[in-house]
């Protein structure tokens, strides 16, 4: 199946999860993620606020402010070069949909965080492999995000359902692979 039809598939699939499995997800997350070192070392970890039936990395979001992390969200902040940049995600932070329809938070230019500064980040996804190979929605904003990753900083853990696998994806040469992903089965390394 090419890149498009794999999408297309994937989010029929996604949005029409069955609804125990979405609920149970956001306890397996935490339980998962909880285990890692890359949770136990990170100060910074930036998540996304679900869309098109993704699954949920907000269970995430009151341990890590709880434990005195903080937590950032996506902003496309040049849609005409691509790029993305984080935001810190307070109670009183307000949000505004982008182009995408994808709510997220009105940051002046001096709020935005580079990506290379994040310890951690929980990374939608529409498939992945055994590999560690993502394919997201098609637009490459994390992909050009992490592209200059050194040392596997920030840590990349895929968000996803188990039906999201798929037995191998071609890969790009601008593909940024996943460290992990975060299933309902629990937590797979690469």
């Amino acid at each position: 199946m090419d890149r498009s039809s794999l999408r297309k598939h994937m989010r029929t699939l996604r949005q029409n999860a069955d609804p125990a499995l979405v609920a149970r997800f956001g306890h397996t997350l935490l339980s998962s993620l909880q285990q890692t070192n890359a949770w136990r070392q990170a100060r910074s970890i930036g998540l996304y606020l679900p869309f098109g039936g993704e699954a949920s990395p907000l269970s995430v979001v009151d341990m890590a402010r709880r434990s005195g992390r903080e937590v950032l969200l996506p902003v496309v902040d040049h849609p005409q070069r691509g790029s993305m940049r984080f935001a810190r995600w307070r109670p009183e932070t307000e949000f505004a949909a982008n182009r995408y329809g994808i709510n997220e938070p009105i940051a002046g230019a001096a709020e935005l965080v580079d990506p290379s500064a994040l310890d951690l980040v929980l990374t939608p996804l529409v498939a992945y492999d055994g590999f560690g190979n993502r394919l997201g929605m098609g637009g490459g904003y994390y992909d050009r995000a992490f592209a200059g990753r050194s040392q596997h900083k920030p840590r990349l853990i895929g968000v996803a359902y188990g039906f999201q696998k798929v037995a191998s994806l071609p890969v790009e040469s601008w593909d940024v692979p996943l460290d992990a992903v975060i299933t309902e089965h629990g937590l797979t390394v690469f």
